[in-house]
C-alpha cells in the first residue's frame, strides 16, 4: 500500500519552495517520502509500513499537511 501524489507548480520557483516546505516538515516529523522532480512537478510517494502493511497515521498526517502546502 502507499500514497501517491503528483503535483504541478506554474515555475521551477514555486515548484523550490514546495519542496523546501516538503524538507522541513520532513524533519520535523522524521517521515521521508520518495520524491521524482521536474521543473514545474513532483511526484510524492509514501509507503505503507513493512510490519503492517498499512500507511500509519504519522504518514497520513504528514501527507494532509503536504496538502496543505499545495493548496497555499
Amino acid at each position: 500500500m502507499r500514497l501517491e501524489r503528483r503535483l504541478e507548480f506554474p515555475d521551477y520557483d514555486a515548484l523550490r519552495d514546495f519542496l523546501e516546505q516538503v524538507v522541513d516538515l520532513s524533519e520535523e516529523t522524521g517521515i521521508y517520502p520518495n520524491q521524482s522532480f521536474g521543473r514545474t512537478y513532483v511526484n510524492l510517494t509514501l509507503f505503507a509500513d513493512d510490519d503492517s502493511g498499512e500507511i500509519s497515521a504519522a504518514a497520513e498526517a504528514f501527507a494532509e499537511r503536504v496538502d496543505g502546502f499545495a493548496k497555499g
